[in-house]
């Protein structure tokens, strides 16, 4: 004797996890910060920050660094679910990651 209406859970589908990559939500994430925090820097006097407030900056930049390096290790990770779209993640967090390396550098010889 079965139940009526457990059709509807024994058919369930939803969205496979392989869709859903947190390399792609992460380069979102520390893109948008990083494009954010250079937007500022950019019009910094106009906005009437003085020198006490760059500290902002270059914790936004760590922060957006930070989360971009954790999409490159999540992305090589997911790699195994979607490897097409994984590998979208970890070359863009791998360009920011090599820009942020980029500015540290120079920052070192200038």
């Amino acid at each position: 004797m079965e139940k009526e209406g457990t059709e509807i859970l024994d058919n369930f589908e939803s969205k496979p996890m392989a869709k859903r990559l947190w390399t792609i939500y992460l380069l979102i994430l520390g893109g948008g910060i990083s494009a954010v925090t250079f937007l500022v820097a950019t019009f910094w006097d106009t906005l009437g920050l003085g020198y006490a407030a760059t500290i902002w900056i270059g914790l936004s930049l760590v922060v957006s660094f930070g989360l971009n390096l954790a999409g490159f290790i999540v992305g090589l990770i997911e790699r195994l679910k979607n490897p097409k779209r994984a590998l979208v993640g970890i070359i863009g967090n791998l360009v920011f990651v090599l820009f942020f390396v980029t500015i540290l550098a120079f920052s070192f010889i200038s």
